[in-house]
């Protein structure tokens, strides 16, 4: 009973200690916009795959003037684009597209991140 008893303690002492036997094999994609105008937010980020066409979308929303957002990703190598919408007086609004650069991407390794600044003019990998 005793050896059942230490067997089970065992057993529970190794699943409570968090050992990571598979990786996740992910990392975090870092998009701030530092556009420095309050009427200019990121509302779409898009990611191409080195090897791949085309982007994918992996974020729709709101990142305001000032602020990150941080987006899982595979580890890979990544080219980005965004969409920043500029709206004037409320009512009025308009998006324009930014590219990382054609042929230029930027590693995220396994547990890693990389940043993504948008600046009023342009996006680029810090």
């Amino acid at each position: 009973m005793r050896k059942i008893i230490c067997l089970f303690l065992g057993l529970l002492v190794i699943a409570l200690s968090g050992c990571k036997i598979v990786s996740n094999n992910k990392g975090s994609l870092v998009i701030r916009n530092e556009s420095g105008n309050p009427n200019v937010e990121i509302s779409a980020v898009y990611v191409m795959p080195k090897g791949t066409s085309g982007y994918n979308l992996v974020f729709s929303g709101s990142i305001q003037n000032g602020s990150a957002h941080f987006i899982e990703l595979e580890a890979g190598e990544y080219s980005v684009m965004i969409y920043a919408k500029t709206t004037a007086l409320g009512v009025f609004s308009s998006e324009t597209k930014y590219e990382t650069g054609y042929n230029i991407y930027k590693e995220l390794d396994e547990n890693g991140f990389i940043t993504v600044i948008f600046d009023g003019k342009g996006i680029y990998f810090e």
